[in-house]
């Protein structure tokens, strides 16, 4: 039965690095699906107002998978958060490149492409950063190892860190979420 548990919540707390969007069918379904500029504009608009709704949804999950992991022993515990490090890491290393080949402008992502697949790889990057500064906060040891240990693992994360705090749309208590974070690891943020 703990076996059985134990897997249920490693399975629970591993799909969050990989970041699903459960509601983003009903999103696509929302939006008109049209050519005309103004449509589009529309479709980015509707996705800036939508979408901080769905992350404080995303952000309790978070909170919760994360009350979930103080649960656990120390070995348990360990590996949870190794697995849980590389593949928050993985997907938003492989999120900015695909952001990055979808959009022309490197510095200014206010001007999301209208596809769907940039926005699912802005929203990936955004979710994952979050769930790792939470992760930053909770376990601040592990998240020393792996920034001290893995020069690309800093890269990316002070990357994401600074992309997310320059975001308007987030709210002050994910803003200052973000802030703590680079603090407690040592990464400077510009424009909080």
């Amino acid at each position: 039965m703990i076996i059985l548990f134990y897997n249920f919540t490693l399975i629970f707390v591993y799909c969050y690095a990989e970041v699903s969007h459960s509601n983003k069918d009903s999103f696509d379904k929302s939006t008109p699906d049209t050519f005309s500029n103004k449509k589009e504009e529309l479709n980015v608009d509707s996705f800036y107002k939508e979408y901080p709704l769905l992350l404080k949804i995303k952000k309790r999950e978070q909170e919760a998978a994360l009350r979930t992991i103080l649960t656990k022993n120390k070995d348990e515990k360990q590996l949870m958060l190794r697995q849980l490090f590389v593949r928050i890491f993985e997907t938003i290393k492989e999120s900015k490149q695909l952001l990055f080949k979808y959009n022309e402008n490197e510095e200014d992502f206010t001007k999301l492409a209208t596809d769907k697949e940039s926005r699912e790889h802005f929203a990936r990057i955004i979710e994952n950063t979050i769930f790792l500064a939470g992760l930053t906060l909770y376990f601040p040891k592990y998240a020393l190892y792996y920034v001290n240990k893995d020069v690309n693992f800093h890269q990316i994360y002070s990357w994401s860190n600074n992309f997310c705090a320059n975001l308007t749309f987030l709210d002050l208590e994910t803003k200052e979420l973000l802030n703590l974070a680079a603090q407690e690891i040592e990464i400077n943020n510009s424009k909080i």
